[in-house]
């Protein structure tokens, strides 16, 4: 009886190894077939027109974000520190130098792997 049991436990362990096994094939098989995707959608070719859309975009973007913290500061040097931007075009300029290199830095981190304008513009990034 007990020979029965291990027989069966045998079968059973085979059973599960196999299926372990032929799991393992088929995962290997979606990997390699989502590399050639990925290899394919890098091979082609992107417009001009979507490229210039999605840097516009961005640059939309980094000039609003830029003149919010413009008016933060403003606001905070005014109010904290009783000190006033004399010359606003020159700290616009700075703010939005700073936040243009932070922003394709935090952007290109994040977990879509993109900015504002490659999402809009429709790109696939791959890492």
């Amino acid at each position: 009886m007990s020979d029965e049991n291990n027989y069966s436990k045998e079968q059973n362990s085979d059973k599960a190894l196999e299926e372990n096994k032929a799991e393992a094939v088929v995962k290997e098989e979606a990997a390699e077939e989502m590399l050639e995707e990925l290899t394919d959608v890098s091979s082609e070719r992107i417009p001009f027109s979507r490229v210039i859309y999605s840097v516009f975009v961005d640059q939309v973007v980094l000039f609003a974000l830029s003149g919010i913290l413009l008016l933060i500061t403003g606001f905070i040097l005014k109010n904290v520190f009783y000190l006033y931007i004399k010359q606003v075009t020159a700290m616009y300029f700075l703010i939005y130098a700073v936040c243009n290199i932070l922003y394709t830095l935090i952007m290109l981190g994040s977990k879509k792997n993109a900015t504002v304008g490659y999402i809009l513009g429709g790109f696939k990034i791959s890492k």
